[in-house]
């Protein structure tokens, strides 16, 4: 089962800075993770901010959230808490 991963830019960054969105998909290759936008195609600056991924087990979820959070530009990086019933 795989893990998914958030990963949320600081502001202003999501689209003022192409190097920042490109240094964050390189370190996703870097670590074989697909990101992806969360919200695609949306032109409000705070959704652009948004990226999710996933990883193939808790362990490797884990080493994602710790590259990610010492990424430029990254505010956050967070591994989605399981579903639970209220």
């Amino acid at each position: 089962m795989s893990e998914i991963v958030y990963v949320v830019l600081e502001r202003g960054l999501a689209s003022a800075s192409e190097r920042v969105r490109k240094s964050l998909l390189r370190t996703g290759q870097e670590l074989n993770v697909h990101l992806r936008p969360l919200h695609p195609g949306v032109n409000d600056e705070e959704l652009r901010r948004f990226y999710i991924a996933e990883a193939s087990s808790p362990k490797a979820a884990a080493e994602l959230v710790r590259d990610l959070r010492s990424a430029e530009g990254v505010e956050a990086a967070y591994v989605k808490p399981p579903d639970a019933l209220p």
